[in-house]
């Protein structure tokens, strides 16, 4: 399909050469603008269906990593159950949400979850597991919003059982850019301090790009930095995102982590795994499953750990008025 378009394009070109030796100055000048014209405007599309299909695809097959960029009022009800090859087997339901104060100009909202987003990488290669009883209480307001920037501040306290709740204040960068026709990438920035963690970053870069009209290659990029054990965690993604229809996506992917503490840059673990997820009703209820296969440092990389995951998830918000 390529080499027809660039086949063709030649083509193209050397027949506007042709012509402007041929025709009038006035009359190839127009032809000329009008074909640039139409080029401007084939790119200009292509660069915005790379940025809707990710977006349609995110909307699809994550369900918590990108809450902040979500409108209005929204609660992520996810109950995930999992199962390992030896037997092991966890249960952990999960919420998160945000909820839009009024007369606040769409600034203000308050936050709930039951996930550390410190400690919980949201990673699609990440294994789903019990990450202890904790919650989540505080407010975002949002500082700026533009087509492609959104920044975020939010503050609050983290409660872990019966300990004393630990105060968190975060500051979060999202900025989206095209590079050229076919590719888009998405930057996220993180400063965050909390009591009992001390002061950290996270950087996350994201890169997408349209293979076909429905399956979307995505390489995702990210680095945390611990300021109190001053070392690096480091994950990176390989994913290929496929839009089957309307209601039914899937994905399949490769995981890295590695980590600078104790013993320098070293690669901590690796997975490989897939998921599909399924719309059952309306947009609002999910069905997923993940079969995962990961591989340790604490274990040489010699035992693979294969689980599967079933999840089913619930999201609540006000519809859209029509």
């Amino acid at each position: 399909m390529k080499i027809k378009f660039y086949g063709f394009l030649f083509c193209f070109v050397v027949s506007l050469a042709n012509a402007q030796e041929k025709a009038d100055p006035s009359t190839s000048s127009s032809l000329m603008d009008a074909s640039l014209s139409e080029l401007s405007y084939f790119q200009a599309w292509l660069g915005d269906y790379v940025g809707l299909l990710g977006r349609e695809l995110d909307g699809l097959i994550s369900n918590e990593a990108d809450l902040d960029e979500v409108n209005g009022s929204k609660v992520i009800l996810v109950l995930p159950y999992t199962v390992h090859a030896d037997g092991q087997q966890d249960f952990s339901p999960k919420v998160r949400g945000k909820i839009e104060l009024p007369h606040t100009h769409k600034k203000w909202k308050l936050f709930v979850s039951s996930l550390n987003e410190e400690q919980t990488p949201k990673r699609i290669s990440a294994q789903v597991g019990n990450e202890g009883e904790q919650t989540q209480v505080g407010a975002q307001v949002q500082l700026k919003k533009t087509l492609d920037l959104l920044n975020l501040l939010d503050f609050g306290f983290n409660a872990k059982g019966l300990e004393l709740p630990a105060v968190y204040v975060r500051y979060k960068s999202i900025y989206y850019q095209k590079l050229g026709n076919e590719w888009r990438r998405r930057w996220f920035g993180k400063l965050f301090w909390e009591s009992d963690l001390g002061v950290g970053l996270q950087l996350d870069v994201r890169h997408d790009h349209a293979v076909f009209k429905k399956v979307l290659f995505r390489a995702d990029s990210q680095a945390n930095w611990w300021d109190e054990g001053q070392y690096w965690d480091l994950y990176h993604d390989f994913i290929l995102l496929h839009r089957i229809s309307d209601d039914r996506s899937a994905a399949y992917f490769l995981g890295w982590n590695w980590n600078t503490q104790n013993q320098g840059l070293h690669l901590s673990r690796f997975s490989v795994g897939s998921q599909l997820r399924q719309r059952l009703y309306q947009k609002w209820l999910y069905f997923e499953i993940k079969p995962l296969v990961t591989w340790r440092e604490e274990t040489h990389f010699n035992e693979a750990d294969p689980s599967i995951t079933l999840q089913l998830e619930m999201q609540f918000y006000q519809s859209p008025k029509k």
